[in-house]
């Protein structure tokens, strides 16, 4: 890099210093303000939060249903291999966390998602 062009980057970081934190926030505020009022940014935004906690809803029913799957696998065991028990259930315990987000991310996959490579 010539003396000249980092003359010229430092000559723009002092300036913008001297600016000061206040106008860079100024800035900031004003870009918020017009995308808060824009109304293609605020359906997106709401659609986004409604698809997050659509998936963790379906996610918690998931894993919900399948615990109590695994507690009566746990008790029946309990009564006929004691020693075996513990560890059926603390195995089935973590893969249900891990097979009930993998199912609930394809329940609730949109549909546009499967149909994207095929339009023209």
């Amino acid at each position: 890099m010539s003396t000249k062009s980092q003359k010229r980057t430092f000559g723009a970081a002092r300036k913008s210093l001297k600016a000061g934190p206040r106008d860079g926030c100024l800035n900031l505020m004003s870009n918020l303000r017009s995308a808060h009022r824009d109304p293609k940014y605020i359906f997106q935004g709401h659609l986004r939060e409604a698809e997050t906690m659509w998936i963790l809803t379906v996610y918690i029913l998931i894993v919900v249903i399948m615990e109590l799957i695994v507690v009566a696998i746990g008790l029946a065991l309990d009564r006929l291999y004691p020693s075996l028990s513990l560890t059926v259930s603390l195995s089935l315990f973590f893969a249900v966390l891990w097979l009930a987000w993998v199912v609930a991310v394809r329940v609730t996959e949109p549909q546009h998602a499967e149909s994207k490579g095929h339009t023209d």
